[in-house]
């Protein structure tokens, strides 16, 4: 017995310890597995990529979406923007609190999870009330990732490296604005083919079908990103610091930051015209110059693609580069007021286009110019304002941006042509005059921004290491 006991204990001994050897080898690969900062910015891309790609893919599906429910134009203009703008909008408040407070990580991956599985059952829908239900959904998800991810992006990189990150970031979604076009317009021709050889059911429209083809990736990025992203540290905080509440948050528009505000509205104005650019620039090409849906998602999705995420990148690195220079806040609005002078200037020139190459050729033009702009006041936010009002004050700033641009954009569009004769270039005259008011109304508020925002900061480091905060010191991972 005392033999069995002595070859029991060894027995035991040895599989405690291959069991220990285990889990270690478990944590080693977790660390292996686990990305790096820049690792971390990529993935929180990947995400604003397929965000833009879901919130957009509508405006290349009005067509066949007006016939199965019988809507109209207003209609369609409420489901693309109002109902997703407004949701979106006050939606973004309590997150940014809860960015300031909570785990940014696990925020990211249930926005994501929601937004994607709403995507999917919007090909299910079965009336126009049930599609607005899920731009709801979409709306509530989308919301968690803009102020999570620059507020980790910003922990993760030191105030001289930031901006190039932060473009990077708000870049890949307009790249997601461009590619989806391109794959709707390409899922809408092979789900038409399929379906015409009676290899799809009968109820699988093609609209339907590429609402669950660009849903379901979100699903399966949410599963990964798990795994491979951990709460950064928060970095320039101390222990006596609290998180933004309501009362700091209005120094946006009467305290310290009253200049932040004004930058918000400025920037806010400015996005109307290109708002209705996603929701009806397809169809213009539809319906004025004969295009397929496929072809029209083709040719604006490449025109976005080369274009924004271009002007993402240039525009915020130069008004990085002259933040650096001048130590000023006023760097930032002087490189939007810049961009939307040229912006305004394009939009007046649209109804002279004389076929639809030129007309892409002022889009381009007035994508880069409008859009890239929209990475700044994040960069800005980042640069100027402390740790604790991060996310609140970028939830702050989307608030403004979909109520007037996303939310306004799309329906006063249509409700400008309904004044004009019917006929083609209708709503290129349409967005030349919408473009003309709210380049106008920007510029004015930028003016005031830059009143408020001229005063010299100083950015520190605070010692700590940015360079590791995706690898060391996890948070509540």
């Amino acid at each position: 017995m005392a033999g069995k006991s002595v070859h029991t204990l060894q027995f035991v001994g040895r599989a405690t310890f291959q069991t220990y050897q285990s889990i270690g080898s478990i944590k080693m690969t977790q660390r292996k597995l686990t990305f790096g900062r820049w690792g971390v910015t990529a993935t929180l891309s990947i995400c604003f990529f397929m965000s833009y790609v879901d919130r957009l893919i509508l405006g290349l599906l009005v067509e066949p979406v007006k016939a199965t429910f019988q809507a109209s134009d207003i209609q369609i203009g409420l489901l693309f923007g109002a109902t997703f703008g407004v949701v979106y909008a006050l939606a973004g408040i309590p997150i940014g609190f809860v960015v300031d407070r909570g785990n940014r990580k696990w925020l990211v991956v249930c926005g994501l999870t929601v937004w994607s599985l709403l995507t999917v059952l919007a090909g299910f829908a079965t009336a126009l009330q049930w599609l607005f239900i899920c731009r709801i959904g979409v709306a509530i998800g989308e919301a968690t990732l803009s102020p999570a991810a620059t507020s980790i992006i910003s922990d993760l990189f030191s105030p001289k490296t930031r901006a190039l990150p932060i473009s990077v970031f708000f870049a890949s979604g307009m790249i997601g604005a461009g590619g989806s076009f391109i794959v709707g317009g390409a899922v809408v021709a092979a789900m038409t083919a399929l379906i015409a050889s009676g290899m799809m059911p009968s109820w699988a429209e093609p609209w339907r079908l590429t609402f669950i083809a660009v849903g379901v990736p979100g699903l399966l990025l949410a599963m990964l990103m798990i795994f491979v992203i951990r709460e950064p540290k928060r970095t320039g905080v101390d222990a006596n610091d609290k998180a933004s509440g309501v009362r700091e948050l209005l120094s946006l528009v009467t305290g310290r930051w009253w200049g932040m505000g004004a930058f918000f509205l400025a920037m806010a104005f400015s996005q109307l015209a290109p708002a209705s650019i996603a929701a009806w620039v397809p169809t213009i090409l539809q319906r004025d110059y004969g295009y397929s849906i496929a072809e029209a998602g083709l040719t604006l999705g490449l025109t976005q693609l080369v274009t924004a995420p271009t002007g993402q990148i240039i525009l915020g690195a130069l008004a990085g580069a002259l933040f650096r220079r001048l130590q000023r806040g006023v760097a930032f609005v002087l490189v939007c007021a810049i961009a939307i002078t040229a912006a305004t200037l394009v939009y007046a020139m649209l109804p002279l286009a004389a076929n639809s190459a030129q007309l892409l050729v002022f889009l381009g033009v007035a994508i880069f110019s409008s859009i890239g702009i929209t990475s700044i006041p994040p960069i800005a936010v980042g640069l100027l304002l402390p740790n604790r009002m991060r996310g609140s004050s970028i939830a702050a700033y989307y608030l403004v941006i979909a109520l007037l641009g996303v939310g306004v954009g799309p329906v006063l569009l249509p409700w400008i042509a309904s004044f004009m004769p019917e006929g083609p270039g209708t709503y290129a005259r349409a967005m030349a005059l919408m473009g003309g008011f709210s380049g106008v109304a920007s510029l004015v508020l930028c003016i005031v921004a830059m009143v408020g925002l001229r005063r010299r900061v100083e950015t520190q480091v605070s010692g700590e290491d940015y360079g590791d905060q995706a690898e060391v010191r996890p948070a509540n991972a």
